[in-house]
């Protein structure tokens, strides 16, 4: 996983200015992790699901901002995104290893 941020202004969402449930895509072409996101509109963190929702898809995120938002107005979001390939494996341990074992104790 690696934290990502992307900052826009209102005239990148979809809607007019001042209207509310306005959508920014973002750049990513990797899956977001569903929990590790912050939304920020002109330095003032937003909550999820009153004030933004996510949108999870396959080749990039959405994110609504449900509240109005001016053309003028400064957004970044941060996000944690999986990095293609890149994953954490279990392998079981041998019958009779130990802590102690393992790291030569």
């Amino acid at each position: 996983m690696s934290l990502q941020t992307e900052n826009f202004t209102g005239a990148d969402a979809s809607g007019s200015s001042g209207g509310t449930n306005r959508v920014i895509t973002l750049s990513n072409t990797s899956l977001t992790e569903s929990d590790g996101f912050l939304v920020f509109v002109d330095g003032l963190s937003l909550t999820i699901t009153t004030e933004y929702t996510v949108s999870h898809l396959s080749s990039s995120t959405t994110v609504t901002i449900i509240n109005a938002l001016f053309n003028d107005q400064r957004i970044t979001v941060q996000y944690l995104d999986q990095a293609s390939g890149v994953g954490l494996s279990f392998v079981p341990a041998a019958t009779g290893t130990t802590p102690a074992s393992i790291l030569g104790a």
